[in-house]
């Protein structure tokens, strides 16, 4: 699944030298400091979370809550509060560097859900976060020229008791295949969450889909290694 026109956009892009671009509805900064190349492409092209995007908005519609686990530089926070109402999405993201362009964003779009800037885990505990230049690859597993930081945790489930959201918004890195079957998912009516083959294994992927199923939920999409899963009885 791709967007139409991406060539197009991006020579436009290019050659206006456009500092935002429009994404999914919302508006986004592409080009500045701690923006790599490879993201200012994919926001050009607007390649940038579409899959997520996609499945996102065939899922989530008025009176939803998000919760959002990594919410990179914010764009699928700001089309979940377009679509729900800021006060309904909340986001967590533990790397500090991408604080300010998520900030950015919001101001650009008038829209401001909560983002808190922690991680996600089991325990709740302060983790090892490994930043990385290419801040859609910073997480949870430790990569080469990765700088390890400490960062607090909040809980998955407390995160879900405490917000009672109804659509779970992931993307991990990885640390999905901890976070899902080690909590309780049951008050979710939806989860959208991106898995990671290439850093866990196709093996991996199968088990997280066997546990979900088990949890209670059907598989509707999967798309570029994004999952789709709406709770069988819903």
């Amino acid at each position: 699944m791709k967007p139409k026109f991406r060539t197009l956009r991006e020579r436009w892009y290019h050659l206006t030298r456009a500092k935002y671009v429009s994404i999914g509805g919302v508006r986004l900064r592409a080009v500045g400091e701690n923006i790599p190349d490879e993201i200012t492409r994919l926001l050009r092209r607007g390649d940038y979370e579409f899959a997520e995007r996609h499945l996102l908005t065939q899922v989530a519609g008025p009176g939803d809550r998000v919760l959002e686990v990594g919410a990179g530089i914010g764009a699928l926070g700001l089309v979940a509060a377009k679509i729900c109402g800021a006060e309904n999405v909340l986001s967590y993201e533990p790397n500090p560097a991408t604080l300010p362009l998520i900030e950015a964003n919001q101001a650009a779009n008038g829209l401001h859900p909560v983002v808190r800037p922690k991680a996600i885990t089991t325990d709740g505990g302060p983790i090892t976060f490994f930043r990385t230049g290419n801040i859609i690859s910073s997480s949870l597993i430790e990569r080469d020229a990765s700088e390890a930081i400490s960062v607090e945790s909040d809980t998955l489930d407390q995160a879900i008791l405490d917000f009672a959201p109804t659509i779970l918004l992931m993307d991990a890195e990885g640390a999905e295949l901890d976070l899902l079957p080690g909590s309780d998912l049951s008050s979710l009516r939806a989860i959208v969450v991106e898995t990671h083959a290439k850093i866990t294994g196709a093996a991996s992927v199968e088990t997280l889909k066997a546990q979900l199923l088990a949890a209670g939920f059907a598989i509707k999409a999967d798309v570029n290694n994004n999952l789709l899963c709406v709770r069988a009885d819903a």
